[in-house]
């Protein structure tokens, strides 16, 4: 796979020195969840493993255009706080806001203030994360495959795997469904929602449960918020997002001069395919948007859906199989891929190279056999 997941790995494995091929089964990059992604870095989104791992990206993010990225000239994470907003609705739901570190409860008058767009008659606070970025996908992305290509790895698209086969050498023999074969010591299966077929077609017997779930996004346009203004709102969450509530969830930020980009919020299961909005889905957020806010949404001016892909526990699952030596899982990203993908791959370059994370990385609390397959085994 040549998703953020897949791009970032032959990245770490290339400069390196360790030669690296990626099959991709579309024809270009970053198609079914990468390229419709939110686009927030937020260091307290997501359990324990995600946390550490976002954490220990951040100062790649930073300092990377000009180094890492010597192409990348503008930065790649620009501040952006969040902003929960607590109605009388959900300001008594289990949500957990006060127990996030660095989160800051604000009053009514201060969550007007940060999003004027919010109805007086809603909202009755809220917390605040002030050290939220939102993040340049496309600038990470593309920054990832051309630093890999100039470090020598190839990629190959339109070469969706067929099998994966273990040799009398100990090495990986991979057939695309077009009949090519390639050949190495290593497997990674980086494939997003597709990670558990993957495995299946490299004959795992119990694969890592990889449940893909649907994400709806839109975008939408106010005139009456067509000022720069708008541009420094928080990115905006109703607090049942924190409950993993979709019964009237929703969150939004602005992405240009009265443009903003919203979602439910929504996790539906579903099997690894193109996925597409669900309309029923969106006029339930428009509705729930249009009673919390002044926004005046008359249409939907794009739509779009994502595959969100997880672990049973929520956490990335990285590291080698145990029924199968040199199959690599880097896989169950969740919505968290982006965020934490210097990390991940950094980590699970360093499982295939030396069999245990750096230093660097323990220093953020982790361990190889935190976020290793390993740990469904039973």
């Amino acid at each position: 796979g040549s998703g953020i997941a897949g791009a970032s790995l032959a990245f770490e494995l290339a400069r390196r020195g360790i030669g690296v091929t990626v099959l991709e089964a579309e024809r270009t990059h970053s198609v079914h969840s990468t390229g419709r992604s939110a686009a927030l870095f937020a260091e307290t989104y997501g359990p324990v493993g995600v946390r550490a791992l976002t954490r220990a990206s951040r100062d790649f993010f930073l300092t990377c255009p000009g180094t890492a990225f010597p192409r990348q000239d503008t930065p790649l994470l620009t501040k952006r706080s969040i902003l929960w907003a607590l109605s009388a609705e959900t300001r008594d739901l289990d949500h957990g806001l006060a127990d996030i570190e660095g989160a800051q409860e604000v009053s009514k008058a201060d969550a007007l203030a940060l999003c004027p767009a919010l109805r007086d008659d809603y909202v009755c606070g809220g917390f605040v994360e002030s050290g939220a970025m939102d993040m340049d996908v496309a600038g990470i992305q593309g920054g990832f495959v051309a630093e890999a290509r100039r470090h020598g790895a190839e990629f190959v698209y339109d070469a969706p795997m067929k099998s994966a086969t273990r040799t009398s050498e100990g090495t990986w023999r991979v057939e695309t469904e077009a009949g090519e074969a390639y050949e190495g010591k290593i497997v990674a299966n980086a494939a997003g929602a597709w990670a558990e077929v993957v495995a299946r077609r490299a004959g795992l017997s119990s694969p890592v449960t990889i449940a893909p779930k649907r994400r709806t996004i839109f975008t939408f346009n106010d005139a009456q918020f067509d000022d720069d203004s708008c541009l420094d709102w928080p990115f905006l969450l109703d607090a049942r997002v924190a409950v993993h509530s979709t019964e009237g969830a929703f969150y939004f930020k602005p992405q240009g001069r009265g443009t903003f980009i919203a979602s439910p919020g929504d996790g539906t299961p579903t099997e690894p395919c193109d996925v597409y909005p669900d309309d029923l889905d969106i006029a339930i957020c428009i509705d729930s948007i249009m009673k919390a806010t002044r926004f005046n949404i008359r249409s939907v001016a794009s739509s779009w859906a994502g595959l969100r892909s997880f672990a049973n526990d929520g956490d990335i699952v990285l590291g080698e199989a145990p029924e199968a030596p040199g199959f690599f899982y880097v896989a169950g990203q969740g919505g968290y891929g982006i965020q934490t993908a210097p990390a991940a791959a950094a980590f699970a370059a360093d499982l295939i190279e030396h069999g245990d994370i750096s230093d660097e990385l323990k220093s953020f609390g982790l361990t190889a056999a935190q976020l290793s397959p390993a740990r469904f085994a039973t």
